[in-house]
Order: structure tokens, then C-alpha cells, then sequence
């Protein structure tokens, strides 16, 4: 399979999963909106600490059944790639298990507070300008359900970077375990999607030369494993949709 065709495939199969997951991103941030939004009217104050967890809580278990659908089609995505590929379905199985375990593990967690905090900022910032304008109850707690309206644009953004990242761990990890297994030397390159959406540090790296697969590539400063790497900065991670080709090194 050519990068090419690997890039279009790739990008198919991203927006496939971005679609089943934003809409239950959408009805998780709304829930808790409308919860904020009884409490406020019921009682007047910004008291949320239990519905942000259960919110969080929600989030969590969201992701993770995500991720347990996309790492493993995105890992034998990149199994394509290898052309030694002499690998079991059990052993893929196994394999696929364990790296979605691992990255529920490092980042699950960790991304479904970060959305969590920052709806509940959202929330927080519809009363506070509500206060500031010198609304009564009743008008900030119908302020905190217009939140929902941000829920659309946020949930794409959400759905995309995170199947994206989970998708680029997936594919990069599987060729690892390949590499190692097979005794193959592969060799990874950045396929940016170019278009007018893409930023510029992306785009320069179009036809950038292969590297190992355990080499950095040089994104605008950044040093970067690869597209969604979540040791970069959001400047870099969030909403994109570059992918990697591999290759066996001759």
C-alpha cells in the first residue's frame, strides 16, 4: 500500500470513529450542564464538586470504550505496513489488549479531567459574567443551559484529537512490537493532510525523509514521536489529522 492510499485510509477510518464518539461526548457534557443548571436554580450557588466527578466519572468510561475500538483497528492499520507481518490472531489480540489497556492507564484519566475541567470553567464563567452583569438566580441558571451551545464545536475537537491520538499511539506501538518480534528495522514518516486547515509546521514536514522508528521528528521546534504525540504542546495535537507511513528499512 502506497502513503498515499495509507494517508486516505487512514483519514476514512478517522472520521468514521470521530463520529460515533462526538455525539456521546455531546450528551455527556450536556447531562452535566443541565445538572449545574437545577443546582443553580435550587439553591444559588456555584457548588458542583460532586457533579464534576460523576461527570469526569462518565467521560472516563466514554473514552475507554472508545479506545477499545480504535487501537485495535488502527494497529492493524499499521500491521499492514510490515511486510514480514508473520503474526497470529492470538498474538494480535493479546497485543492489541494490552496497548489499549496501557493507554487508558497513562492518558485516560488524565484527558477525561481535562474535559471535565473544562466544562465545568464554562459553567463557572456563565455565572460569574452573570453576576457581573448583575443577573438574578433564575437568569444565570438559564445562562449555564445556553453552555450546551458550546458543546457542538468542543465535542468535535474533542472527538478528533482523541481518537486521533489514541489512533497514531496504536499504529506506531503495533510497528514497535513488530520491529522487535520479526528482528526488521522499520522506518516512520509524517503525512500531513493538506489543506487550508492545516498549520504550517505540519505542512513543512511533507515530504520530510523517513526516520526510526524511535527518532524524533523536528515539528516547529518540537520534537515530536510522532502526529498527537501527548508530550507536545495542544498547539500541535489538538485537531490534527497527519498520519504515519511505515516502511522496512532496505
Amino acid at each position: 500500500m502506497s502513503p498515499q492510499v495509507a494517508h486516505r485510509v487512514f483519514l476514512r477510518a478517522l472520521d468514521r470513529f470521530e463520529a460515533t464518539l462526538k455525539p456521546q461526548i455531546e450528551d455527556d457534557k450536556a447531562t452535566f450542564i443541565e445538572h449545574c443548571k437545577t443546582r443553580y436554580a435550587e439553591h444559588g450557588t456555584p457548588n458542583f464538586f460532586d457533579l464534576v466527578d460523576k461527570h469526569q466519572n462518565q467521560l472516563f468510561a466514554t473514552l475507554k470504550a472508545h479506545y477499545a475500538k480504535v487501537i485495535p483497528a488502527f494497529g492493524m492499520q499499521a500491521l499492514s505496513h510490515v511486510k514480514s507481518r508473520q503474526f497470529k490472531d492470538t498474538e494480535e489480540d493479546n497485543l492489541f489488549s494490552d496497548l489499549t489497556q496501557r493507554w487508558i492507564h497513562t492518558e485516560g484519566l488524565k484527558r477525561s479531567k481535562l474535559i471535565a475541567d473544562t466544562t465545568e470553567a464554562d459553567v463557572l464563567k456563565a455565572i460569574s459574567d452573570g453576576m457581573a452583569d448583575g443577573d438574578g438566580t433564575a437568569e444565570i441558571a438559564s445562562a449555564i443551559g445556553d453552555v450546551t451551545e458550546l458543546s457542538a464545536f468542543r465535542s468535535e475537537l474533542i472527538a478528533r484529537t482523541e481518537t486521533h491520538a489514541a489512533a497514531t499511539y496504536a499504529g506506531i506501538e503495533t510497528v514497535r512490537n513488530a520491529e522487535e518480534k520479526l528482528g526488521v528495522t522499520m522506518l516512520k514518516s509524517w503525512l500531513p493532510t493538506l489543506d487550508d486547515r492545516t498549520r504550517p509546521d505540519h505542512a513543512a514536514m511533507d515530504g520530510s525523509d523517513p526516520i526510526a522508528l524511535n527518532d524524533l521528528f523536528n515539528v516547529g521546534g518540537e520534537m515530536m514521536d510522532r502526529p498527537g504525540d501527548p508530550s507536545a504542546s495542544p498547539d500541535q495535537t489538538c485537531n490534527c489529522r497527519c498520519a504515519l507511513a511505515y516502511e522496512e528499512a532496505q
